[in-house]
């Protein structure tokens, strides 16, 4: 099969795999992936350009700006959120084989693209739409142009894995054909820098690559540094612009010291954290795993038996290869050939990649980690490479493997190459599509209860007000949701159960957290319909009095209010008498913008107060998403106030206010004992 057609079917499989069941897998949205899309991604879609936006700790701007062109062209839904990491993610597939082949050969190559596209890890952020998924695409370009320009293209050109000398050329000037690789290098790790804060250590490795090379290769190195120079000066000029901005910003870089408590403790002279770290990020290829439920069944490593033999074989080799040419030119022997330097670069690749799993939390993070992504997967498949090619660097092991197998090279490399890959296979494609999606924390996390929830409201045109219990009633329940029920004209109302009621609209679905005790499971009428962990109940509205207690000037209405003396509970039933005059209410990231106040707009305060007006007892909340609520609706709100020993309450005064500004809404409603 030629050439062309095994990129057409790779890329076909990398991209097969990537939409397929996109609107399932994740069971949801999670609260990072909204932020980017709805916070982020939006200030570029508003026009609103920067290099570097402070939000949710600090981001790169460029995956968001490239997102927000993408939901323009696609829309406000899961591909529109989402298509752009599949873009990437495939991308990643082809530049893989593209690096692979050019450092060890086509065959290399191809196992590892295929690798990384079949893999749990290729997966789980290549269908989500978070950033992340971008920074290894630029790393893989920038790391491809610099290999082009240690050692040319004689390697791809001829598309094999024999031993050649490294270099075309030992002339000391600059070749011109060295311009376009020196551009390349320099744009992709330019713009590679606006992506994720780890491909800040791509300048790292370009340092220790050359560095190594300087060693391993010169004199023959020496006519190609002024490109490798070149490129890398007007890469870190194009990041130019992100360190002003960042630097400009207080708090700008917060995400980095949020997650680097190992350095910290280890700066205090404790090691036991970083040490931890270390061990657990090495054993995550074989015996441990990320534990966030996030982007990870708990602990689980990236390959199973078999693809874990090959992989740390492969680091083995890539190990000895690496060092065989120190070792040589201390005895002032010859100079590298061009797969011992292949082999030195991929593992200082790897480890650089891995290294922010020792650094940061939490350990053996995959998605700090991404930058190892790739060449995790070529170090896996480099054990095949000394099977199939006799003039191999690792021709020992070649030797051994193929008298062992007693099979021709070709065919045991195949036959080796379809065990790594189909067990891989049967090991990720449950693990991720079956396993990982069903977990209970997992459709906790990406709330996928409210994506059953929305199935069952997009069925039944009928079903168009009614509520929808939530611990955080707030906005990005209220998000997912929207995105969740599309164009439909549902209006869900969120409430937390624990301190809600919500009587108007009547059906609600119930669920989670558990209702207020003021409510007994007589007072709900369930309806045979259930959606993930909710059932569909309705409820009678009790009967109101002729007048409200108080309207406030907002157009909430306090109908009734009953205080337990015994419980301290006090009932206050709210009644959206009109549409409601709200403060601005926009969209804030968590954790929010350096001096951004993110508390809600809107509260209701419930204080308890002896007869002079002193304050003894309060409770201030508001448990219903405001911004859901309609005309006419009707909810009970509790608050807890418990009189404190000694001075004896006189008077209870619920009101409401902003608590970003202190600024009370007219109106008040006076309680006497």
């Amino acid at each position: 099969m030629k050439q062309k057609h095994l990129l057409i079917i790779l890329i076909l499989l990398a991209f097969g795999l990537r939409v397929w069941q996109l609107d399932a897998i994740p069971p949801g949205w999670r609260d990072d992936e909204l932020i980017e899309a709805l916070i982020l991604s939006h200030y570029a879609r508003g026009g609103d350009w920067r290099v570097y936006y402070p939000d949710a700790s600090g981001h790169e701007a460029l995956y968001h700006a490239l997102h927000g062109l993408v939901w323009w062209a696609v829309g406000a839904n899961v591909f529109g959120v989402r298509y752009l990491s599949v873009i990437f993610g495939t991308l990643n597939v082809l530049l893989t084989y593209k690096v692979g082949r050019a450092m060890f050969g086509r065959w290399v190559g191809m196992v590892a693209a295929v690798g990384l596209a079949i893999s749990f890890w290729g997966l789980m952020y290549s269908r989500m739409g978070l950033r992340h998924i971008a920074m290894p695409f630029f790393c893989l370009g920038a790391f491809y142009w610099l290999w082009r320009l240690l050692a040319g293209r004689a390697e791809e050109q001829r598309g094999g894995g024999a031993e050649v000398n490294p270099f075309i050329s030992d002339s000391p000037t600059l070749p011109i054909p060295f311009l376009l690789p020196a551009l390349g290098l320099a744009l992709f790790m330019g713009l590679g820098f606006y992506t994720y804060f780890a491909a800040r250590g791509v300048p790292l490795v370009v340092a220790a690559v050359v560095g190594y090379a300087a060693v391993v290769a010169w004199p023959r190195w020496r006519g190609r540094w002024t490109a490798v120079v070149i490129g890398c000066g007007l890469g870190l000029l194009l990041a130019l612009p992100l360190v002003l901005s960042v630097r400009a910003q207080p708090g700008g870089d917060a995400r980095v010291a949020e997650l680097a408590a190992p350095i910290v403790q280890a700066r205090a002279g404790d090691f036991s954290l970083l040490g931890e770290h270390i061990w657990r990020t090495l054993a995550m290829f074989h015996a441990d795993g990320d534990d966030e439920y996030l982007y990870n069944i708990p602990y689980r490593p990236v390959f199973g038996a078999a693809g874990a033999i090959f992989f740390w074989v492969g680091v083995v080799m890539a190990a000895v290869a690496a060092v065989r040419p120190l070792l040589r030119r201390v005895r002032g022997g010859e100079p590298a050939t061009r797969t011992e330097l292949a082999s030195g670069f991929l593992l200082l690749w790897w480890l650089a990649g891995i290294s922010p799993g020792f650094l940061s939390v939490p350990a053996a993070s995959l998605g700090h980690t991404l930058m190892a992504q790739s060449p995790t997967f070529l170090l896996a498949a480099l054990p095949l490479a000394a099977l199939r090619d006799g003039t191999w660097a690792y021709k020992p092991l070649g030797d051994w493997a193929r008298r062992t197998l007693n099979l021709p090279p070709v065919i045991a490399s195949f036959l080796l190459a379809a065990l790594l890959l189909i067990t891989m296979a049967q090991r990720d494609w449950p693990d991720y599509f079956g396993t990982w999606a069903s977990m209970g924390n997992v459709r906790l996390l990406y709330r996928a209860d409210l994506g059953n929830v929305a199935a069952v409201v997009t069925a039944d045109p009928a079903l168009r007000d009614f509520g929808v219990t939530s611990l955080l009633p707030g906005p990005w329940d209220r998000e997912a949701l929207r995105l969740e029920l599309g164009n439909t004209a549902a209006r869900p109302r969120l409430f937390n159960s624990e301190r809600v009621v919500l009587y108007r609209p009547t059906q609600s679905f119930i669920g989670y957290p558990e209702t207020l005790p003021v409510l007994n499971d007589a007072a709900y009428v369930r309806q045979p319909i259930t959606a993930g962990g909710y059932e569909l109940a309705a409820i009678t509205p009790p009967p109101l009095p002729a007048e409200p207690l108080v309207c406030f000037a907002n157009g909430l209405c306090a109908e009734t209010a009953v205080y337990d003396r015994t419980t301290g509970a006090l009932d206050v039933v709210w009644r959206v008498a009109r549409p409601l005059d709200l403060p601005p209410m926009p969209l804030i990231s968590n954790p929010p913008p350096p001096g951004v106040d993110a508390r809600p707009r809107l509260s209701v305060y419930a204080q308890l107060l002896t007869a002079d007006e002193q304050w003894l007892a309060g409770d201030d909340g508001l448990w219903i998403d405001i911004q859901t609520v309609q005309e006419g609706d009707l909810f009970l709100q509790r608050h807890i106030l418990h009189p404190p020993d000694g001075p004896e309450w006189a008077t209870i005064r619920v009101g409401l206010y902003d608590p970003t500004t202190g600024e009370r809404v007219a109106g008040e409603l006076v309680i006497s004992k």
